[in-house]
């Protein structure tokens, strides 16, 4: 069995699918990330670009013995494409579906139970042929999954959300998006007569020290990208990153390579280049440091 982890995005655009000629290089798909090996398979989240993955599985013949799909949250955008994943509908194949446990009544067999009812979908849950495992945790919780080891953590975004550490044999992948650095939320999620600044400081501090914390020493980090520093005067409290909140993160993680992710849907491949152009000339330091990059669909990347 290879020690390497193959990293494959299939889908890094947020918010909703933008198909069309200026999404191209980019891609036009949202969530969807793998990391496997010969014989495991993690998926993480499923917004449209899990049908991607399910087109090349298929037509490469490709098959796991667990398709182990991990959820950050249940926002529409992460969500989507779950219907569209073939291996669902293969008698045979099971299925075994994570997500975390937040601010919501249902687990995620309801959640899911709902995304599949006849008004939405013409084929219920139960009328699936795979089978499905379901796995509810609290963001914290460790977990192990084939041969990987999973930390995972509480993120900031409304209704919150879940990021993930994998490991496995000394190789280490991190997936942290739709995350906002704590005081830039807390305007809608804190009472202001009963919280000094001190304790909002504290409170971001601890917040960066989490996120910096399970990425430390990341061979790849992942992390939300949606708004430049401009947008994100408009969108607090939205529950996204800019992109100089990923080059902190990384760079304080120490981490090996960044990808910028999860990107708006107003942002055209052109915009894209040439923000890119100015975060290399503005944050030189970042990048004499670090490798980083823009995530892209079907890119796929060798961590040995």
């Amino acid at each position: 069995m290879s020690d390497s982890l193959q990293v494959t995005f299939w889908g890094v655009r947020g918010s909703i699918p933008v198909p069309g000629s200026s999404t191209v290089k980019y891609g036009g798909n949202t969530p969807c990330v793998s990391v496997t090996t010969d014989d495991s398979c993690i998926i993480l989240d499923a917004g449209s670009g899990i049908r991607e993955m399910a087109v090349y599985l298929q037509k490469n013949k490709k098959t796991y013995k667990n398709y182990n799909i991990l959820f950050s949250h249940f926002h529409h955008d992460h969500l989507l494409g779950f219907q569209f994943f073939y291996p669902l509908f293969t008698e045979g194949a099971t299925i075994n579906i994570y997500a975390p446990t937040l601010e919501s009544k249902y687990n995620v067999r309801e959640i899911l139970e709902l995304q599949l009812k006849r008004v939405f979908f013409p084929v219920k849950l139960h009328e699936i042929k795979s089978k499905i495992n379901y796995y509810d945790f609290k963001p914290g919780d460790s977990l192990t999954i084939d041969d990987f080891k999973v930390k995972t953590v509480l993120l900031n975004h409304p209704n919150y959300a879940a990021g993930y550490a994998i490991s496995r044999k000394g190789k280490k992948i991190v997936y942290l998006t739709d995350t906002e650095m704590v005081n830039r939320i807390f305007s809608k999620q804190t009472d202001y007569e009963t919280t000094t600044i001190r304790d909002l400081n504290h409170k971001l501090n601890s917040y960066a020290d989490k996120l910096i914390d399970i990425s430390y020493n990341a061979d790849v980090l992942i992390f939300d990208s949606q708004y430049t520093e401009e947008e994100y005067e408009s969108r607090q409290g939205w529950g996204h990153s800019t992109f100089s909140d990923a080059m902190f993160v990384a760079s304080r993680a120490e981490v090996k390579k960044l990808y910028f992710f999860h990107y708006d849907p107003f942002h055209s491949d052109e915009f894209l280049d040439n923000h890119f152009k100015y975060l290399k000339e503005e944050y030189s330091y970042y990048f004499d440091n670090i490798d980083i990059r823009m995530a892209k669909e079907r890119v796929v990347v060798k961590v040995k």
